[in-house]
């Protein structure tokens, strides 16, 4: 568990077990401790890396614009600096986009890439959406993240399924400062990579819930646009799917990354 400094701030990451470097990385307003379910079983067959987004967790905060360029070169620098000059990388949904962006920054990096309920295009598409995002970013503001903490977890854990699980998340995602939240939010909508998924050639393994946020059939879609990509879905499963399932994922996961060898 250390800090270590990159460029104008410091990243918190951890190195758990041996074998080949496997980087876990969080979506927003989670941290590093997300994968918990995720540690134990992983770091018996690889050497675990987790890390904690600029702006996350123990990481530090900063004043300036974010971008998934950023947190991508973040964390390149991350596995530069450890000399990791090979490694698989697995992205939740915000770490799913800078995994997608560190497939394309550092390709020769990247053993695989596993994608959790994530997507190559984060970008507004229309009025409904972009009135969301306003709405969303003056309640933060005036009223801090108390104010989305219910209905955020809400759609995570629908219908109080998982009250345990409600909870863990709650206070996790209340612990963020909200301008980092918002700024790595902002930082979403403005970043897409529709466009250069062929330029992909790492195994690429789709992990999607079918009731996560976007359709299976946009994930199908995508997945063909990229020439070592495979998709699984998960059926009775919503957007934290690690978190919800591991018993799942945990496997899934397993046997993707021993297929790629």
């Amino acid at each position: 568990m250390s800090l270590i400094k990159i460029d104008d701030i410091e990243i918190y990451y951890e190195v758990h077990g041996d074998g080949e470097p496997l980087v876990f990385i969080h979506g927003l307003g989670s941290s590093s401790a997300g994968w918990k379910y995720q540690l134990e079983y992983f770091s018996k067959h690889y050497q675990v890396i987790l890390v904690d987004v600029r702006g996350h967790g123990q990481s530090s905060i900063t004043n300036n614009q974010y971008s998934i360029k950023q947190f991508a070169s973040d964390i390149a620098k991350l596995m530069s600096r450890l000399e990791i000059e090979q490694y698989h990388i697995v992205g939740l949904s915000m770490g799913g986009a800078i995994s997608f962006q560190m497939a394309l920054d550092v390709p020769d990096s990247i053993k695989s890439m596993t994608i959790v309920n994530s997507w190559p295009d984060f970008t507004l598409q229309n009025v409904k959406e972009k009135l969301g995002m306003a709405f969303v970013y003056v309640l933060v503001k005036l009223f801090g993240l108390k104010s989305i903490v219910d209905k955020v977890a809400e759609s995570l854990y629908p219908n109080n399924q998982n009250p345990a699980l409600f909870d863990e998340f709650s206070q996790q995602f209340l612990a963020n400062d909200k301008n980092s939240f918002l700024n790595a939010r902002m930082a979403l909508t403005r970043w897409s990579i529709m466009s250069e998924l062929a330029k992909i050639r790492c195994p690429t393994l789709i992990l999607a819930a079918d009731q996560d946020y976007t359709s299976v059939a946009f994930k199908e879609k995508f997945t063909k646009l990229i020439a070592k990509a495979k998709i699984l879905i998960v059926p009775n499963s919503h957007h934290a799917l690690p978190v919800e399932k591991p018993d799942e994922f945990n496997p899934y996961l397993l046997d993707f990354l021993k297929s790629v060898g």
